[in-house]
């Protein structure tokens, strides 16, 4: 005799939409994401300015229209880059949040701590990440 046992599978993963944070002046919003992956996925954090600007940092791309590149990327394992793409991994999902000075959050996988003109990122897993504002970019 066979006895026929339904079991319920389990629905699919959620896509991670990551976290989009605001540095404390505005001025920069950042994807922090622990599998981005319409960026290659993996931990990453992906930053712009609000107003849509390249920063000052940011080298020109080459190609034949050359632009300045607005994008500053982070990889989990320490690899940084400039693109000029949107933001991309942000989906209707994305959470919002709001950097305070002195504060220290733990998301996805990153310790964001913000500071008056930078904020500093640093990926759990590996230690790697960045200080990163308008005008500042340092890698550890």
């Amino acid at each position: 005799m066979f006895a026929a046992v339904a079991v319920p599978l389990a629905p699919p993963a959620a896509a991670d939409d990551g976290t989009m944070v605001v540095t404390p002046d505005g001025k920069i919003r950042c994807l922090v994401s622990a599998d981005n992956v319409p960026q290659g996925g993996g931990p990453m954090v992906i930053c712009e300015q609000t107003d849509g600007q390249p920063f000052g940092l940011s080298p020109w791309a080459a190609t034949k229209f050359s632009q300045r590149l607005n994008l500053a990327v982070k990889r989990g394992a320490g690899q940084f880059y400039w693109a000029k793409v949107p933001i991309l991994g942000a989906g209707p999902g994305t959470q919002n949040v709001s950097l305070s000075v002195g504060q220290t959050y733990h998301i996805n996988g990153w310790t964001i701590e913000p500071e008056e003109t930078r904020t500093k990122f640093t990926n759990d897993a590996s230690g790697k990440g960045m200080y990163f504002g308008v005008a500042t970019l340092r890698q550890f």
